[in-house]
Protein backbone atom coordinates (compact mmCIF):
# COMPACT_ATOMS: atom_id res chain seq x y z
CA UNK A 1 0.00 0.00 0.00
CA UNK A 2 1.48 3.60 -0.84
CA UNK A 3 1.58 6.15 2.29
CA UNK A 4 -0.38 9.34 1.00
CA UNK A 5 3.08 11.32 2.09
CA UNK A 6 4.67 9.04 -0.03
CA UNK A 7 3.52 11.43 -3.15
CA UNK A 8 4.53 14.67 -2.07
CA UNK A 9 8.13 13.79 0.05
CA UNK A 10 10.85 15.84 -1.64
CA UNK A 11 13.03 12.34 -3.69
CA UNK A 12 16.45 13.28 -2.23
CA UNK A 13 15.31 13.24 1.57
CA UNK A 14 13.40 10.22 0.92
CA UNK A 15 16.40 8.47 -0.71
CA UNK A 16 18.53 9.20 1.66
CA UNK A 17 16.13 7.84 4.60
CA UNK A 18 15.70 4.66 2.38
CA UNK A 19 19.31 4.45 2.34
CA UNK A 20 19.75 4.44 6.28
CA UNK A 21 16.83 2.14 6.63
CA UNK A 22 18.26 -0.44 4.53
CA UNK A 23 21.79 -0.42 6.50
CA UNK A 24 23.69 2.17 4.70
CA UNK A 25 25.17 2.52 8.42
CA UNK A 26 26.78 -0.84 10.02
CA UNK A 27 24.13 -1.22 12.84
CA UNK A 28 26.58 -3.25 14.69
CA UNK A 29 29.10 -0.29 15.37
CA UNK A 30 27.77 2.76 14.66
CA UNK A 31 24.58 3.68 16.15
CA UNK A 32 25.83 7.09 16.69
CA UNK A 33 26.68 7.21 13.08
CA UNK A 34 23.05 6.12 12.02
CA UNK A 35 21.34 8.75 14.81
CA UNK A 36 23.74 11.65 13.31
CA UNK A 37 23.14 11.38 9.88
CA UNK A 38 18.98 11.02 10.32
CA UNK A 39 19.34 14.43 12.86
CA UNK A 40 20.69 16.09 9.97
CA UNK A 41 18.39 14.63 7.42
CA UNK A 42 15.60 16.31 9.55
CA UNK A 43 17.57 19.40 10.66
CA UNK A 44 17.53 17.83 14.30
CA UNK A 45 20.98 18.54 16.33
CA UNK A 46 20.27 16.65 19.14
CA UNK A 47 18.75 13.25 19.53
CA UNK A 48 19.27 9.88 22.15
CA UNK A 49 18.39 6.11 21.30
CA UNK A 50 17.45 4.57 24.27
CA UNK A 51 17.16 1.02 25.39
CA UNK A 52 13.72 1.11 27.62
CA UNK A 53 12.53 -2.50 28.66
CA UNK A 54 15.71 -3.28 31.39
CA UNK A 55 15.01 -1.88 34.88
CA UNK A 56 17.07 1.28 34.58
CA UNK A 57 17.00 2.78 31.08
CA UNK A 58 20.26 2.60 29.36
CA UNK A 59 21.63 5.78 26.51
CA UNK A 60 22.45 3.84 23.73
CA UNK A 61 23.69 6.72 21.69
CA UNK A 62 23.22 10.32 21.96
CA UNK A 63 24.37 13.35 19.56
CA UNK A 64 24.55 17.45 20.81
CA UNK A 65 23.31 16.69 24.35
CA UNK A 66 25.49 19.13 26.51
CA UNK A 67 25.53 18.59 30.00
CA UNK A 68 22.88 19.08 32.03
CA UNK A 69 20.23 18.30 29.60
CA UNK A 70 19.53 15.22 29.88
CA UNK A 71 16.66 13.75 32.63
CA UNK A 72 14.62 11.07 33.53
CA UNK A 73 10.94 10.82 33.82
CA UNK A 74 8.27 8.36 32.07
CA UNK A 75 6.90 8.61 28.56
CA UNK A 76 2.78 8.27 28.97
CA UNK A 77 2.80 7.25 25.40
CA UNK A 78 5.03 4.66 25.61
CA UNK A 79 2.92 2.44 27.66
CA UNK A 80 4.29 3.90 30.86
CA UNK A 81 8.07 3.02 29.91
CA UNK A 82 10.61 5.00 31.72
CA UNK A 83 12.86 6.91 29.34
CA UNK A 84 15.82 9.49 29.27
CA UNK A 85 14.76 12.66 27.55
CA UNK A 86 16.10 15.93 26.50
CA UNK A 87 16.04 19.24 28.06
CA UNK A 88 16.83 22.43 26.99
CA UNK A 89 14.86 22.03 23.51
CA UNK A 90 11.68 23.67 22.72
CA UNK A 91 10.88 20.99 19.63
CA UNK A 92 10.89 17.28 19.81
CA UNK A 93 10.19 14.55 18.29
CA UNK A 94 9.63 11.23 20.11
CA UNK A 95 8.77 7.35 18.55
CA UNK A 96 8.46 4.56 20.31
CA UNK A 97 10.71 1.48 19.01
CA UNK A 98 8.80 -1.55 18.89
CA UNK A 99 9.92 -5.03 18.22
CA UNK A 100 6.25 -7.70 17.36
CA UNK A 101 4.38 -5.10 19.01
CA UNK A 102 6.57 -5.06 22.16
CA UNK A 103 7.88 -1.49 23.25
CA UNK A 104 11.79 -1.87 23.98
CA UNK A 105 13.15 1.62 23.55
CA UNK A 106 12.60 5.21 22.48
CA UNK A 107 13.92 7.28 19.51
CA UNK A 108 13.63 11.28 20.72
CA UNK A 109 15.16 13.93 18.44
CA UNK A 110 15.47 17.91 19.79
CA UNK A 111 15.54 21.47 17.92
CA UNK A 112 17.03 24.23 20.57
CA UNK A 113 14.86 27.01 18.56
CA UNK A 114 13.20 26.57 15.10
CA UNK A 115 9.80 25.43 13.21
CA UNK A 116 8.19 22.14 14.76
CA UNK A 117 8.29 19.18 13.17
CA UNK A 118 6.59 18.83 9.45
CA UNK A 119 4.39 16.12 8.95
CA UNK A 120 7.03 15.35 6.24
CA UNK A 121 9.62 14.99 9.44
CA UNK A 122 7.87 12.69 10.92
CA UNK A 123 7.22 10.05 7.78
CA UNK A 124 11.09 10.07 7.38
CA UNK A 125 11.71 9.19 11.23
CA UNK A 126 9.43 6.44 11.26
CA UNK A 127 10.47 4.93 7.88
CA UNK A 128 13.83 4.57 9.95
CA UNK A 129 12.42 3.83 13.21
CA UNK A 130 12.83 0.19 12.22
CA UNK A 131 16.41 0.37 11.75
CA UNK A 132 16.62 1.81 14.94
CA UNK A 133 14.53 -0.79 16.79
CA UNK A 134 16.70 -3.74 15.58
CA UNK A 135 19.71 -2.01 17.13
CA UNK A 136 18.08 -1.79 20.18
CA UNK A 137 16.62 -5.24 20.09
CA UNK A 138 19.83 -6.68 19.33
CA UNK A 139 20.74 -4.85 22.41
CA UNK A 140 18.52 -6.08 24.43
CA UNK A 141 19.41 -9.60 23.43
CA UNK A 142 22.74 -8.75 24.52
CA UNK A 143 21.74 -7.82 28.20
CA UNK A 144 19.09 -10.76 28.17
CA UNK A 145 21.11 -13.54 27.22
CA UNK A 146 21.18 -16.69 24.75
CA UNK A 147 17.10 -16.96 25.81
CA UNK A 148 16.22 -14.17 23.60
CA UNK A 149 17.52 -15.27 20.78
CA UNK A 150 14.66 -16.81 19.03
CA UNK A 151 12.58 -13.58 19.64
CA UNK A 152 15.74 -11.58 18.03
CA UNK A 153 15.02 -14.23 14.75
CA UNK A 154 11.34 -13.15 14.72
CA UNK A 155 12.15 -9.80 15.27
CA UNK A 156 14.50 -9.86 12.06
CA UNK A 157 11.72 -11.91 10.06
CA UNK A 158 9.10 -9.11 11.11
CA UNK A 159 11.65 -6.29 10.03
CA UNK A 160 12.68 -7.68 7.00
CA UNK A 161 8.98 -8.02 6.16
CA UNK A 162 8.68 -4.31 7.14
CA UNK A 163 11.43 -3.46 5.15
CA UNK A 164 9.59 -5.37 2.15
CA UNK A 165 6.38 -3.06 2.15
CA UNK A 166 8.44 -0.15 3.12
CA UNK A 167 10.18 -0.51 -0.32
CA UNK A 168 7.21 -1.74 -2.30
CA UNK A 169 5.61 1.44 -1.04
CA UNK A 170 8.86 3.63 -1.98
CA UNK A 171 9.02 1.80 -5.42
CA UNK A 172 6.55 4.49 -7.05
CA UNK A 173 9.55 7.51 -5.68
CA UNK A 174 12.33 5.51 -6.30
CA UNK A 175 11.32 5.11 -10.02
CA UNK A 176 10.59 9.15 -10.29
CA UNK A 177 13.75 9.78 -8.69
CA UNK A 178 15.71 7.39 -10.97
CA UNK A 179 14.04 9.52 -14.04
CA UNK A 180 14.56 13.08 -13.10
CA UNK A 181 18.52 12.21 -12.34
CA UNK A 182 18.49 10.44 -15.32
CA UNK A 183 16.74 13.95 -17.15
CA UNK A 184 19.14 16.31 -14.98
CA UNK A 185 22.12 14.36 -16.48
CA UNK A 186 21.22 14.34 -19.86
CA UNK A 187 20.58 18.02 -19.85
CA UNK A 188 23.69 19.21 -18.00
CA UNK A 189 25.57 16.78 -20.32
CA UNK A 190 24.46 17.92 -23.87
CA UNK A 191 24.39 21.98 -23.36
CA UNK A 192 27.44 23.57 -25.30
CA UNK A 193 28.42 25.52 -22.46
CA UNK A 194 30.75 23.49 -20.22
CA UNK A 195 30.21 22.52 -16.81
CA UNK A 196 32.98 22.01 -14.06
CA UNK A 197 32.02 20.77 -10.40
CA UNK A 198 35.35 21.13 -7.51
CA UNK A 199 35.65 20.81 -4.30
CA UNK A 200 36.88 23.43 -1.48
CA UNK A 201 40.34 22.39 -2.26
CA UNK A 202 39.92 23.39 -6.21
CA UNK A 203 39.84 19.97 -7.32
CA UNK A 204 37.86 18.94 -10.05
CA UNK A 205 35.22 16.10 -9.13
CA UNK A 206 33.33 16.14 -12.50
CA UNK A 207 33.23 17.80 -15.49
CA UNK A 208 30.54 17.28 -18.73
CA UNK A 209 31.57 16.72 -22.22
CA UNK A 210 31.39 20.30 -23.44
CA UNK A 211 33.76 21.01 -20.97
CA UNK A 212 36.81 18.89 -21.53
CA UNK A 213 36.67 19.48 -25.26
CA UNK A 214 36.71 22.90 -24.65
CA UNK A 215 40.22 22.44 -23.41
CA UNK A 216 41.33 19.36 -25.32
CA UNK A 217 41.66 16.93 -23.44
CA UNK A 218 40.31 13.08 -23.25
CA UNK A 219 37.41 12.24 -21.09
CA UNK A 220 37.87 12.13 -17.49
CA UNK A 221 41.29 13.63 -17.27
CA UNK A 222 40.65 16.31 -15.82
CA UNK A 223 38.79 14.58 -12.62
CA UNK A 224 41.21 14.82 -9.59
CA UNK A 225 43.55 17.73 -11.53
CA UNK A 226 43.61 20.98 -9.81
CA UNK A 227 41.54 23.46 -11.67
CA UNK A 228 44.59 25.95 -12.21
CA UNK A 229 45.57 23.54 -14.95
CA UNK A 230 42.77 25.55 -16.98
CA UNK A 231 44.39 29.22 -16.43
CA UNK A 232 46.77 30.88 -17.64
CA UNK A 233 49.09 32.31 -15.72
CA UNK A 234 49.01 34.59 -13.08
CA UNK A 235 45.46 33.16 -12.69
CA UNK A 236 46.88 30.08 -12.27
CA UNK A 237 49.35 30.68 -9.17
CA UNK A 238 46.56 33.12 -7.47
CA UNK A 239 43.90 30.53 -7.58
CA UNK A 240 44.05 28.87 -4.31
CA UNK A 241 45.25 31.88 -2.59
CA UNK A 242 41.83 33.39 -3.43
CA UNK A 243 40.00 30.29 -2.64
CA UNK A 244 41.28 29.88 0.34
CA UNK A 245 40.73 33.46 0.86
CA UNK A 246 36.92 33.42 -0.15
CA UNK A 247 36.80 30.16 2.48
CA UNK A 248 38.35 31.99 5.65
CA UNK A 249 36.41 35.64 5.08
CA UNK A 250 33.36 34.50 2.96
CA UNK A 251 34.46 37.42 0.77
CA UNK A 252 33.01 37.09 -3.02
CA UNK A 253 35.41 38.13 -5.50
CA UNK A 254 33.32 36.04 -8.52
CA UNK A 255 31.05 33.84 -6.79
CA UNK A 256 27.89 34.52 -7.60
CA UNK A 257 29.20 36.85 -10.51
CA UNK A 258 30.04 36.23 -13.87
CA UNK A 259 33.14 37.90 -16.11
CA UNK A 260 35.27 37.49 -18.79
CA UNK A 261 38.02 35.46 -17.94
CA UNK A 262 41.47 33.82 -19.97
CA UNK A 263 41.42 29.93 -20.49
CA UNK A 264 44.03 27.80 -21.47
CA UNK A 265 44.13 24.68 -23.56
CA UNK A 266 46.08 21.16 -23.53
CA UNK A 267 47.90 22.65 -25.83
CA UNK A 268 49.11 25.69 -23.95
CA UNK A 269 46.95 27.87 -26.52
CA UNK A 270 44.59 30.58 -24.60
CA UNK A 271 41.20 31.97 -25.48
CA UNK A 272 38.44 34.22 -23.84
CA UNK A 273 35.77 32.74 -21.29
CA UNK A 274 32.84 33.74 -19.92
CA UNK A 275 32.64 32.30 -16.32
CA UNK A 276 30.00 31.92 -13.85
CA UNK A 277 30.68 30.69 -10.36
CA UNK A 278 27.87 28.90 -8.16
CA UNK A 279 28.14 27.75 -4.85
CA UNK A 280 26.83 24.70 -3.21
CA UNK A 281 26.07 22.65 0.30
CA UNK A 282 26.51 18.58 -0.59
CA UNK A 283 25.53 16.70 2.45
CA UNK A 284 27.33 19.43 4.70
CA UNK A 285 30.47 19.63 2.60
CA UNK A 286 30.77 22.92 0.43
CA UNK A 287 31.36 22.70 -3.63
CA UNK A 288 31.58 25.20 -6.40
CA UNK A 289 30.24 24.53 -10.01
CA UNK A 290 31.94 26.79 -12.89
CA UNK A 291 29.56 27.56 -16.39
CA UNK A 292 31.99 28.33 -18.65
CA UNK A 293 31.21 29.99 -22.27
CA UNK A 294 33.75 30.03 -24.95
CA UNK A 295 33.73 33.24 -26.72
CA UNK A 296 36.20 32.86 -29.32
CA UNK A 297 33.72 33.41 -32.01
CA UNK A 298 31.86 36.30 -30.02
CA UNK A 299 35.13 38.46 -29.76
CA UNK A 300 35.39 37.61 -33.55
CA UNK A 301 32.57 38.51 -34.28
CA UNK A 302 33.05 41.46 -32.12
CA UNK A 303 36.15 42.77 -34.12
CA UNK A 304 34.89 42.19 -37.22
CA UNK A 305 31.76 44.62 -36.36
CA UNK A 306 34.39 46.66 -35.15
CA UNK A 307 36.36 47.10 -38.37
CA UNK A 308 33.00 47.41 -39.86
CA UNK A 309 32.34 50.12 -37.92
CA UNK A 310 36.28 51.69 -38.59
CA UNK A 311 35.59 50.90 -42.70
CA UNK A 312 31.89 52.95 -42.59
CA UNK A 313 33.84 55.66 -40.97
CA UNK A 314 36.83 56.13 -43.27
CA UNK A 315 34.85 55.54 -46.46
CA UNK A 316 32.23 58.92 -45.77
CA UNK A 317 35.90 60.46 -45.10
CA UNK A 318 37.45 59.20 -47.97
CA UNK A 319 34.37 60.73 -49.98
CA UNK A 320 34.70 64.10 -48.19
CA UNK A 321 38.70 63.66 -49.22
CA UNK A 322 38.35 62.40 -52.18
CA UNK A 323 36.09 65.87 -54.06
CA UNK A 324 37.31 68.22 -51.65
CA UNK A 325 40.82 67.19 -51.86
CA UNK A 326 42.30 65.68 -54.76
CA UNK A 327 40.98 67.67 -57.54
CA UNK A 328 42.13 71.03 -55.71
CA UNK A 329 45.65 69.10 -55.42
CA UNK A 330 45.34 68.23 -59.27
CA UNK A 331 45.30 72.21 -59.79
CA UNK A 332 47.67 72.68 -57.66
CA UNK A 333 50.49 70.09 -59.00
CA UNK A 334 49.82 71.88 -62.41
CA UNK A 335 50.46 75.51 -60.98
CA UNK A 336 53.46 73.92 -59.60
CA UNK A 337 55.13 72.40 -62.47
CA UNK A 338 54.43 75.01 -64.80
CA UNK A 339 56.11 77.33 -61.91
CA UNK A 340 59.22 75.24 -61.86
CA UNK A 341 59.78 75.48 -65.94
CA UNK A 342 60.62 79.06 -65.29
CA UNK A 343 63.84 78.05 -62.99
CA UNK A 344 67.01 76.90 -64.33
CA UNK A 345 67.28 73.13 -63.65
CA UNK A 346 69.95 73.84 -60.75
CA UNK A 347 68.27 76.53 -58.97
CA UNK A 348 67.14 76.39 -55.41
CA UNK A 349 63.69 77.84 -56.33
CA UNK A 350 63.12 74.55 -58.66
CA UNK A 351 64.58 72.35 -55.71
CA UNK A 352 61.93 74.05 -53.39
CA UNK A 353 59.55 73.17 -56.20
CA UNK A 354 60.53 69.69 -56.45
CA UNK A 355 59.92 69.01 -52.69
CA UNK A 356 56.26 70.49 -53.22
CA UNK A 357 55.23 68.27 -56.07
CA UNK A 358 56.79 65.27 -53.60
CA UNK A 359 54.65 66.40 -50.58
CA UNK A 360 51.08 66.87 -53.08
CA UNK A 361 51.90 63.70 -54.93
CA UNK A 362 52.21 61.99 -50.88
CA UNK A 363 48.74 63.43 -49.98
CA UNK A 364 47.41 62.52 -53.35
CA UNK A 365 48.86 59.09 -52.98
CA UNK A 366 47.12 59.29 -49.36
CA UNK A 367 43.90 59.74 -50.69
CA UNK A 368 43.80 56.68 -53.33
CA UNK A 369 45.14 54.71 -50.22
CA UNK A 370 41.78 56.02 -48.46
CA UNK A 371 39.91 54.93 -51.60
CA UNK A 372 41.28 51.59 -51.97
CA UNK A 373 40.49 50.53 -48.18
CA UNK A 374 37.38 52.27 -48.06
CA UNK A 375 36.20 51.13 -50.93
CA UNK A 376 38.07 48.35 -52.45
CA UNK A 377 37.21 46.83 -56.27
CA UNK A 378 35.43 43.28 -56.33
CA UNK A 379 38.32 41.26 -57.07
CA UNK A 380 38.74 39.72 -60.39
CA UNK A 381 40.23 36.12 -59.92
CA UNK A 382 42.31 34.41 -62.37
CA UNK A 383 44.86 31.73 -62.02
CA UNK A 384 48.21 33.07 -61.13
CA UNK A 385 51.86 32.02 -60.06
CA UNK A 386 52.33 33.20 -56.44
CA UNK A 387 55.84 33.30 -56.53
CA UNK A 388 55.79 34.56 -59.79
CA UNK A 389 53.78 37.34 -58.38
CA UNK A 390 56.32 37.69 -55.78
CA UNK A 391 59.34 38.04 -58.34
CA UNK A 392 57.43 40.77 -60.25
CA UNK A 393 56.77 43.05 -57.14
CA UNK A 394 60.35 42.55 -55.41
CA UNK A 395 61.95 43.58 -58.79
CA UNK A 396 59.48 47.13 -58.72
CA UNK A 397 60.45 47.72 -55.25
CA UNK A 398 64.47 47.02 -56.24
CA UNK A 399 63.91 49.82 -59.25
CA UNK A 400 61.85 52.00 -57.10
CA UNK A 401 64.78 51.81 -54.54
CA UNK A 402 67.36 52.33 -56.80
CA UNK A 403 69.73 50.59 -54.53
CA UNK A 404 71.75 46.97 -55.62
CA UNK A 405 72.83 46.72 -51.79
CA UNK A 406 69.56 45.52 -50.95
CA UNK A 407 68.82 41.29 -51.84
CA UNK A 408 64.83 39.75 -52.10
CA UNK A 409 65.55 36.49 -51.74
CA UNK A 410 62.21 34.37 -53.38
CA UNK A 411 61.84 30.64 -52.98
CA UNK A 412 60.12 27.82 -51.39
CA UNK A 413 56.80 26.13 -53.27
CA UNK A 414 55.20 27.49 -56.37
CA UNK A 415 50.95 27.50 -56.89
CA UNK A 416 48.95 28.56 -59.17
CA UNK A 417 46.24 30.43 -56.77
CA UNK A 418 42.60 31.93 -57.87
CA UNK A 419 43.77 35.57 -57.06
CA UNK A 420 43.08 39.41 -58.24
CA UNK A 421 46.78 39.92 -59.96
CA UNK A 422 46.25 43.61 -59.43
CA UNK A 423 44.73 43.48 -55.48
CA UNK A 424 47.72 41.15 -54.79
CA UNK A 425 50.70 43.08 -56.17
CA UNK A 426 49.24 45.88 -54.31
CA UNK A 427 49.47 43.77 -50.99
CA UNK A 428 52.76 42.37 -51.51
CA UNK A 429 54.04 46.20 -52.63
CA UNK A 430 52.68 47.38 -49.53
CA UNK A 431 54.69 43.86 -47.37
CA UNK A 432 57.65 43.97 -49.39
CA UNK A 433 58.46 47.69 -49.22
CA UNK A 434 57.35 47.81 -45.60
CA UNK A 435 59.84 44.88 -45.48
CA UNK A 436 62.75 46.61 -47.20
CA UNK A 437 62.26 49.80 -45.40
CA UNK A 438 62.86 48.24 -42.06
CA UNK A 439 66.14 46.08 -43.05
CA UNK A 440 69.70 47.30 -43.17
CA UNK A 441 71.26 48.52 -46.71
CA UNK A 442 72.49 45.46 -47.25
CA UNK A 443 70.17 43.46 -45.72
CA UNK A 444 67.96 40.83 -47.10
CA UNK A 445 64.02 39.97 -47.48
CA UNK A 446 62.74 36.49 -47.58
CA UNK A 447 59.82 35.98 -49.05
CA UNK A 448 58.74 31.97 -49.33
CA UNK A 449 55.97 29.88 -50.38
CA UNK A 450 54.76 26.30 -48.69
CA UNK A 451 51.90 24.03 -49.51
CA UNK A 452 50.01 23.10 -46.27
CA UNK A 453 47.28 20.76 -46.61
CA UNK A 454 44.62 22.66 -48.21
CA UNK A 455 46.17 26.20 -47.81
CA UNK A 456 49.22 28.24 -49.58
CA UNK A 457 51.44 30.07 -46.97
CA UNK A 458 53.75 32.95 -48.47
CA UNK A 459 55.95 34.69 -45.67
CA UNK A 460 57.58 38.33 -46.12
CA UNK A 461 60.52 38.33 -43.48
CA UNK A 462 62.99 41.00 -42.90
CA UNK A 463 66.25 41.89 -41.31
CA UNK A 464 65.07 44.68 -39.30
CA UNK A 465 64.88 46.04 -35.95
CA UNK A 466 61.29 44.08 -35.08
CA UNK A 467 58.58 45.97 -33.67
CA UNK A 468 57.79 46.58 -29.56
CA UNK A 469 54.79 44.24 -28.14
CA UNK A 470 52.61 47.93 -28.07
CA UNK A 471 53.15 48.54 -31.78
CA UNK A 472 52.87 44.73 -32.95
CA UNK A 473 49.40 44.78 -31.38
CA UNK A 474 48.64 47.78 -33.39
CA UNK A 475 50.26 47.69 -36.31
CA UNK A 476 47.10 46.71 -38.38
CA UNK A 477 45.04 49.64 -37.40
CA UNK A 478 44.40 52.26 -39.99
CA UNK A 479 46.80 55.47 -39.73
CA UNK A 480 48.79 53.83 -37.08
CA UNK A 481 52.34 54.24 -38.04
CA UNK A 482 55.46 54.78 -36.96
CA UNK A 483 57.60 56.11 -39.84
CA UNK A 484 57.54 60.03 -39.93
CA UNK A 485 55.84 60.07 -43.78
CA UNK A 486 53.53 57.07 -43.67
CA UNK A 487 50.07 56.96 -44.35
CA UNK A 488 49.57 54.61 -41.63
CA UNK A 489 47.19 52.08 -44.43
CA UNK A 490 49.70 50.03 -46.08
CA UNK A 491 49.33 46.80 -43.74
CA UNK A 492 45.71 47.59 -43.09
CA UNK A 493 45.59 47.38 -47.11
CA UNK A 494 47.30 43.90 -47.45
CA UNK A 495 45.09 42.52 -44.16
CA UNK A 496 41.55 43.54 -46.53
CA UNK A 497 42.84 42.70 -49.58
CA UNK A 498 43.70 38.82 -48.49
CA UNK A 499 40.63 38.97 -46.40
CA UNK A 500 39.00 39.73 -49.53
CA UNK A 501 40.58 36.08 -50.84
CA UNK A 502 39.34 34.53 -47.99
CA UNK A 503 42.55 34.11 -46.48
CA UNK A 504 44.70 34.53 -43.13
CA UNK A 505 46.76 37.12 -42.23
CA UNK A 506 49.62 36.79 -39.39
CA UNK A 507 51.75 39.23 -38.01
CA UNK A 508 54.89 38.16 -35.96
CA UNK A 509 57.50 40.28 -34.70
CA UNK A 510 59.66 40.69 -31.60
CA UNK A 511 62.11 43.40 -30.73
CA UNK A 512 65.86 42.06 -32.52
CA UNK A 513 64.40 39.53 -34.46
CA UNK A 514 62.66 40.94 -37.30
CA UNK A 515 59.06 40.56 -38.85
CA UNK A 516 57.86 37.86 -40.63
CA UNK A 517 54.00 38.66 -42.38
CA UNK A 518 52.20 34.97 -43.21
CA UNK A 519 49.64 35.33 -45.98
CA UNK A 520 47.25 31.95 -45.87
CA UNK A 521 45.57 32.20 -48.81
CA UNK A 522 42.90 28.58 -50.25
CA UNK A 523 44.61 26.58 -53.04
CA UNK A 524 41.07 25.09 -54.30
CA UNK A 525 39.39 27.14 -56.76
CA UNK A 526 37.63 30.56 -57.24
CA UNK A 527 34.59 29.13 -55.70
CA UNK A 528 36.39 28.04 -53.08
CA UNK A 529 38.09 31.53 -52.71
CA UNK A 530 34.39 33.26 -53.09
CA UNK A 531 33.01 31.34 -49.88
Amino acid sequence: MTSPDADRLDPGRLAAAVGLASGAVQAESDEHALLAQLGQLVAAPCGLLVLGDVPRPVVLAAIGCPPGTVGLTVDADALALPAIVLGGVTETLVVGLSVRDRRVGVLELGRPAGPAFSVDDRTLVDLVSARFALLVERHRLQLAGADARGEAADALAALRLKEGRVEAMLAPANDSLIEMQALHAAVVQTIVDGVVVIDHRGRIEWTNDAAWRMFGYDAGALVGQNVRMLMPEPDASHHDGYLSRYLTTGERKIIGIGRDVRGKRKDGSEFPLYLAVGEMQLLGVRKFTGILRDLTETKRLEHLLQERQTLARIGELAAVVAHEVRNPLAAIRGVVEVMQTRFPADSSDRKVLGDLLARVDSLDHLVSDLLVYAHPAPPVFRRVSMLGLARDTAALVTNDRGTGAMRFDVSGEDAQLWLDPAQMGRALLNLITNAAQASPKAGVVRITGERHHDRYLLRVADEGPGMAADVAVRCLEPFFTTKTRGTGLGLPIAKRVVDEHSGGFEVESAPGAGTRVTLSLPLGDRHSVAK
